[in-house]
């Protein structure tokens, strides 16, 4: 990343291209290198950069995927690889409706913590695309640059959803329930902490706004580790276990 002398910033992922943001961080434009895939342009805008963008606007950012259920949202927090985009897709399969993959904006408004609206598809490694055939109608499907099964649910959210929860998956091939446990609260901050959606930051400025949102998110959602019974091939009524864990466990954390 470099700051540019006009204000703006020049955000390179090398392989793939350079991004020119303006100083008002509200135009971004692609420089796809030769040679370079322009999908992967694509996928990069919508993660990496759009991160990037929020973080400088002072949002909170959560490394999350989230999704509607009722009149709430859960949200799974992880690195890539570690099932954020699977039980999202296993708890859209159960009734619930994606609010975003991958990349959660957070707004505060009277004491609530709400989840903003973000990627409309789920992005999910070779395997668990085979819970495309738990939904009720069938899924648009298509593969990107970067070989993930991309999945597009029938329902839609509704922005500003207050978050319920948020868990930290811990996929267990061994596990045959799902067990949350609840982090106290100096642990929920520094486990969201640790899966930050951009690596690398050294303004202090932007490490301290990162501390202060995580407190924020934290002192306002129970944070829970999901020990989560792990496929292929996943329990047919693994979505349907998952929520009404978490309906217990925050049962609790509200009495």
């Amino acid at each position: 990343m470099v700051r540019r002398p006009d204000g703006g910033y020049t955000y390179r992922c090398y392989t793939a291209a350079d991004f020119e943001i303006d100083a008002d961080l509200t135009s971004v434009t692609a420089y796809p290198f030769e040679g370079a895939d322009p999908e992967l342009s694509v996928v990069l805008l919508a993660g990496s950069v759009l991160s990037f963008i929020l973080h400088m606007r002072g949002h909170a950012v959560l490394h999350a995927s989230a999704v509607q259920v009722r009149d709430e949202a859960i949200a799974c927090v992880g690195f890539s690889g570690m099932g954020k985009s699977t039980v999202a897709t296993l708890l859209c399969a159960a009734g619930g409706a994606l609010i975003t993959d991958d990349v959660l904006r957070v707004d505060f408004d009277e004491g609530k913590a709400l989840a903003r609206l973000g990627a409309t598809e789920l992005r999910l490694r070779k395997g668990a695309e085979a819970l495309s055939t738990r939904f009720t109608v069938p899924l648009a499907r298509r593969e990107t640059v970067d070989a993930r099964q991309v999945l597009s649910p029938p329902e839609r959210a509704t922005d500003r959803m207050p978050l319920r929860a948020i868990l930290i998956p811990i996929p267990d091939r061994e596990a045959d329930e799902v067990r949350l446990h609840r982090l106290s609260g100096a642990m929920s901050v520094i486990e969201l902490l640790r899966f930050p959606r951009l690596l690398g930051w050294q303004d202090r400025r932007i490490l301290a706004q990162l501390t202060e949102n995580a407190a924020a998110v934290a002192g306002r959602v129970p944070v829970f580790r999901a020990q989560i019974p792990w496929g292929p091939p996943f329990a047919d009524d693994l979505g349907s276990r998952v929520l009404s864990a978490v309906d217990a466990g925050t049962a609790l954390a509200r009495a």
